[in-house]
């Protein structure tokens, strides 16, 4: 699978970044500080031509995105994981330091990587299915989980603080978002990629919404850090948004569910969503154990009464798209923080168990 070529290419949306980004909380008080101009009117492309990744819901199916593990497969894991345990006999189990050579895949491993280029170049999503996690303990299950990963993208990010209970999955592609309201809304797509968007996470900061690099287009934001939301507390001086950017607001989100896909995960599936291109959201939980639920983890020790995800943020360093500044200052955080990762293997917020601090 090859990369997106589009003949038509744009330069980014104008950002406001001071110049020395050396630091990260240089940052935070330069944005908060100065006051930031809008960009220009963008040159922005009136088509995305984007091979499978401006897709429409109503045409997805479970084949188009879902990988069953096959026998040999799952003997693969359980002797990747016995080979991992072994190299790490009488030590701390540190997920930090499964890789590829001490979580070997030889049959598995191509096949992630072929899911990783659809991941990146194709439709944006894809899941893995058919793994019995009631069969491991949670740390063994977390350790597969990592190994997966390992060949999907090798870099872990922090995820949060709290474990995420979630219940169905929504996803839609911002391509065809783009698309859409390129073709009856120009003026929403520039308001878009204007640089004033006021988020207030992780910290108060301004930019785009929509960034269009390298003939990619990226679409990645919280709407909760743009509106009044509680869990965001907004600086009194600081911008709230427009009317023109609640329009494009309202604009996006109803394109998005217009062409979005959901689906029900089940026990032990692993999601993996490329959020640059594909905007993603969840639906409400049940904990009733005679529903179809889903979880990357679940607490053994509670007669599978609850559902948990195990949320990680990725990044594979060969396939992975160039990031706009802005963003990669808020993505330095995640990849690059001295902070110690914690892979939360029980339902939070009950408990937090980092690997390393309790081998079963």
């Amino acid at each position: 699978m090859t990369p997106i070529k589009d003949p038509e290419r744009a330069p980014e949306p104008v950002t406001f970044l001071p110049p020395d980004k050396a630091s990260v909380d240089f940052v935070k008080e330069y944005q908060l500080l100065r006051p930031v101009g809008t960009s220009a009117r963008a040159e922005l492309p009136k088509h995305l031509v984007a091979a499978g990744m401006a897709w429409n819901g109503a045409d997805i199916t479970p084949e188009d995105y879902v990988y069953r593990l096959s026998d040999l497969d799952k003997k693969e894991l359980d002797d990747a994981l016995n080979i991992f345990l072994g190299a790490c006999a009488g030590e701390e189990l540190d997920g930090d330091l499964l890789d590829r050579t001490n979580f070997p895949l030889p049959n598995l491993g191509p096949r992630l990587r072929e899911l990783s280029l659809d991941l990146h170049y194709g439709k944006g999503f894809f899941l893995i299915r058919g793994f019995n996690n009631e069969k491991y303990s949670v740390e063994a299950a977390t350790i597969i989980f990592l190994g997966i990963q390992a060949y999907v993208a090798e870099k872990r990010g922090r995820q949060d603080e709290l474990g995420n209970m979630i219940g169905g999955c929504v996803l839609s592609s911002a391509y065809t978002i783009y698309n859409v309201l390129a073709r009856s809304r120009p003026d929403i797509i520039q308001t878009l990629a204007r640089a004033d968007w006021p988020f207030t996470s992780p910290y108060p900061h301004r930019r785009p919404i929509l960034f269009y690099r390298k003939s990619k287009l990226i679409m990645n934001f919280q709407p909760d850090s743009l509106l009044e939301r509680e869990r965001y507390p907004r600086p009194l001086d600081f911008p709230r948004c427009t009317a023109a950017q609640l329009e494009a607001l309202g604009a996006v989100q109803a394109v998005a569910e217009a062409h979005s896909y959901r689906f029900t995960t089940q026990i032990g599936d692993f999601h993996f969503v490329n959020n640059l291109a594909i905007l993603h959201g969840r639906e409400a939980f049940s904990n009733d154990p005679g529903r179809s639920s889903n979880n990357s983890s679940n607490n053994n020790n509670n007669n599978n009464s609850k559902r948990h995800l195990v949320r990680m943020w990725l990044r594979n360093e060969e396939l992975g798209w160039d990031i706009p500044d802005v963003l990669e200052i808020l993505w330095a955080a995640i990849f690059e923080g001295d902070a110690q990762r914690t892979w939360n293997l029980e339902p939070m917020p009950e408990f937090i168990f980092p690997l390393r601090k309790y081998p079963n």
